[in-house]
């Protein structure tokens, strides 16, 4: 299909279109596929060949849970409130002002900005 696109012979929005249904697909039948594989590769050394393929199996990463410790989430609204002042100096700095922080006098650095890819999405 990619040939056929690049060649100006399929519609590349209708091409694309396929491509994301079938990757809807194929991601379901991944994620049912997956559970089985799992069960089935711990049987298996961590590190094992079957078939012909070489598979790597890996315990689950550690993730930490802060939300119950204060002092975090205080931080955290601290720094949203500076996210959000220096949004607001960007802001100002395109109109040709500045803002100061009232408590510290100091002048809010507005932030750098970057902008993802396009995208395309479908209905």
């Amino acid at each position: 299909m990619a040939i056929e696109v690049q060649e100006g012979l399929t519609d590349p929005l209708v091409a694309y279109a396929h491509c994301k249904a079938i990757e809807k697909q194929l991601k379901e039948t991944l994620e049912i596929v997956y559970a089985s594989a799992i069960q089935e590769a711990e049987k298996y050394p961590p590190s094992f060949e079957h078939e012909g393929f070489k598979f790597q199996r890996k315990n689950g990463r550690t993730m930490y849970d802060f939300s119950g410790i204060e002092s975090i989430n205080e931080a955290k609204r601290k720094v949203k409130e500076l996210e959000s002042l220096s949004k607001q100096a960007l802001s100002a700095g395109e109109r040709g002002s500045t803002i100061v922080d009232d408590e510290t006098g100091e002048v809010i650095t507005p932030p750098k900005v970057k902008f993802t890819k396009d995208t395309l999405s479908i209905k």
